[in-house]
């Protein structure tokens, strides 16, 4: 139970920065080329897990900041 707990609040508190911060113009429903021309590539790519989601890890272009941007069939 404490693990999906704390998965859940680290995409939240992700998810708070990036709709925080006025650099971040990624979108729901963004392709993974979409957020790559955004952010760059991934500093780390996930793979699918067993809901067939994956999570990448990215950095902005000027270093300040990390997105973790899930994706569902190809769309964020």
């Amino acid at each position: 139970m404490k693990g999906p707990i704390m998965k859940l609040i680290a995409i939240l508190a992700a998810a708070l920065v990036i709709a925080s911060s006025d650099h971040a113009f990624a979108r729901l429903g963004q392709t993974e080329d979409q957020v790559d021309a955004l952010f760059g590539k991934p500093i780390d790519p996930g793979k699918p897990d067993s809901d067939g989601i994956t999570t990448n890890m990215y950095k902005n272009r000027t270093g300040e900041y990390l997105a973790m941007v899930q994706f569902v069939k190809g769309h964020s």
